[in-house]
């Protein structure tokens, strides 16, 4: 069956600029930070989360020390999308904001699993999810998702933008964090049901892809919103093998709302930024 993905109407696209507004201004309003030592700044998110960031980051903390947001587009739309009891996936989970936003959603009957390799990230959104009594439906793990497991890699990052680590197969420098590598069809067999999985590891999206085909055979319900960027890797190779699953392609338009889109646009469009891909089914999209 082909499935066509409608352009949203206009009263769906101001509702969406609505929702947009309305969570940065609930955000700003409510935010706070404090310095709390150590390169450490607690720091209120959302209006609600209470959130350890990093002091020396220059990239995402900013956002959150001083708006109390992050990328309020995908924010909304997965609010919009997720319920209590989903089980969802955070691949390159960061500090833990959408971690955080899909914990919130899917409720104590839901569950999600996060994968960050980056260790300094990774104990401070543990120490997050504690804080917001979050830890108990969430399992936070220091591994790089690729499509081999088992194998030694080396993270790569600079402290002032930890946010865009890469993933080398050697140590290039000898100042890059030793990682063990899992694939998503290994770590997240037992799951019982999956309904997002989220992914955003610069440019390791097509190790991360095709370790995950048997958990996508397995759970062909799930939504996954993948970071494309056209000048990372083989782009056209992967997006091939992103629409023999996925052959409607769709992105998360700034609105939050759910847009088509073609291979051309994906591939030569925004010189180099990144789209965020919405790949579904039609139940997941409508």
């Amino acid at each position: 069956m082909t499935v066509v993905i409608p352009k949203p109407s206009r009263a769906a696209r101001d509702a969406a600029i609505h929702a947009r507004h309305e969570l940065e201004r609930v955000a700003r309003e409510g935010h706070q930070a404090v310095y709390v030592g150590g390169d450490t700044v607690l720091c209120r998110v959302l209006g609600k989360h209470m959130f350890y960031v990093d002091g020396k980051d220059r990239g995402l903390a900013p956002h959150l020390i001083m708006n109390g947001f992050w990328e309020p587009w995908i924010t909304v739309a997965m609010q919009r999308f997720l319920r209590p009891g989903m089980i969802c996936v955070d691949v390159g989970a960061n500090l833990g904001y959408f971690t955080a936003v899909m914990a919130d959603a899917v409720g104590p009957k839901g569950a999600v699993v996060a994968f960050e390799p980056n260790p300094r990230l990774l104990e401070l959104l543990r120490a997050s999810l504690f804080l917001n009594g979050h830890n108990g439906r969430v399992c936070a793990a220091q591994h790089a998702v690729a499509d081999r497991d088992g194998d030694e890699v080396f993270l790569r990052f600079a402290e002032s933008l930890p946010m865009n680590g890469t993933i080398c197969p050697k140590n290039p420098s000898g100042e890059a964090v030793a990682v063990k590598t899992v694939t998503l069809d290994t770590a997240c067999r037992r799951l019982p049901r999956i309904d997002l999985i989220k992914i955003d590891v610069e440019g390791a999206e097509q190790s991360v892809w095709d370790g995950m085909q048997g958990l996508l055979d397995a759970h062909p319900e799930a939504v996954v919103v993948l970071e494309w960027n056209a000048r990372r890797g083989d782009a056209a190779g992967l997006l091939a093998k992103i629409e023999r699953r996925f052959p409607n392609l769709a992105h998360l338009d700034f609105d939050g709302l759910v847009e088509p889109i073609d291979r051309d646009r994906l591939l030569h469009e925004r010189g180099g930024e990144d789209f965020m891909l919405w790949l579904a089914g039609p139940m997941a999209v409508s």
